[in-house]
């Protein structure tokens, strides 16, 4: 009697297990989330974020990983785009302009923002890579009356280079140029080539007019020992008068230094007058149109006389 009633307990727990089945086992633990990958819902500032992330772009150009577009920047422009190739004469990242020395020869200035896509040797690379002295192709098109780069394409660095400075000194015997360079104050020798072509403007000159003090600008190939000069520009001499156009851009009356703003050429010139003329220094306005004469001393352009451009009546 005792074990029927135990068998039959037992049948009965099996049964109520059955139809709950609940309290025989818990549920099993919900997985977790899984990533998915995709575009955040928040962009920050940070581009590492979105690394990987393919931006497509509607002006058709090819999706660049991991460049986002800057917020708040109108689209590109739209019209016919122009291929420029040549060589990056001058780079303004202050104000966002460069001016490309064509390989026809004529000069066309460009303007660039955070729209603008850099490449080199098939890699996007920083606004900050675009230099002077680097050969360049250039996607642009129309932005009302200036001309804007779409994107630039930077060429590996070439076997010859450019360089300016100022001649200390020059051995005709055996063609050795000693330079001090522009940028620091160490000295560089150079060997002049057998075809080696001196300009000063638009005339050829010889050899000879490299006296200590020039100011040259200089492109050479790396050959041995020393770098083989093939082209020297001849910037200044000492001793000779050069005149400079533009807007004044700073005065310091203390140091005598006045600097200049060519527009047209986009560049600043520094030059220098006698502190004690107090009646030059007054006649120096900021953002004025001057006209300066100036004699080169084989270190600085010293300021002769000053013509201020007369002011157009309104």
């Amino acid at each position: 009697m005792i074990r029927y009633l135990l068998s039959a307990l037992a049948l009965g727990a099996a049964f109520a297990a059955a139809q709950n089945p609940s309290t025989a086992a818990k549920d099993p633990p919900t997985p977790p989330l899984e990533a998915k990958r995709g575009v955040p819902e928040t962009m920050g500032s940070d581009r590492s974020s979105s690394a990987g992330v393919a931006i497509e772009r509607s002006n058709g150009a090819t999706p660049t990983q991991g460049v986002l577009p800057a917020a708040g920047l109108p689209p590109l422009p739209g019209g016919t785009v122009s291929l420029f190739g040549g060589m990056i004469q001058s780079v303004d990242h202050v104000r966002d302009r460069l001016v490309l020395q064509v390989f026809q020869g004529h000069r066309v200035p460009l303007l660039f923002d955070e729209r603008t896509q850099v490449f080199r040797d098939g890699k996007a690379v920083s606004l900050d890579d675009v230099q002077a002295g680097q050969r360049a192709y250039v996607d642009s098109t129309l932005d009302g009356t200036d001309v804007f780069a779409r994107s630039i394409r930077l060429e590996l660095p070439a076997t010859t280079g450019q360089s300016s400075g100022q001649v200390v000194e020059y051995r005709a015997d055996s063609g050795e140029l000693v330079l001090r360079d522009a940028i620091t104050p160490t000295t560089v020798k150079m060997r002049l080539g057998s075809g080696v072509k001196i300009n000063r403007g638009d005339q050829v000159t010889k050899s000879s007019e490299l006296t200590a003090g020039t100011l040259v600008s200089v492109a050479f190939a790396p050959s041995g020992k020393e770098p083989v000069v093939s082209q020297i520009t001849i910037l200044a001499s000492p001793g000779e008068s050069y005149t400079f156009s533009g807007q004044v851009a700073a005065v310091d009356v203390t140091r005598g230094l006045l600097v200049l703003e060519d527009d047209t050429r986009y560049k600043s010139y520094d030059l220098y007058f006698d502190p004690t003329a107090r009646q030059l220094g007054a006649q120096l306005k900021l953002g004025a149109n001057v006209t300066a004469k100036t004699r080169f001393d084989g270190k600085q352009y010293r300021v002769d006389a000053v013509t201020l451009a007369p002011v157009s009546a309104r």
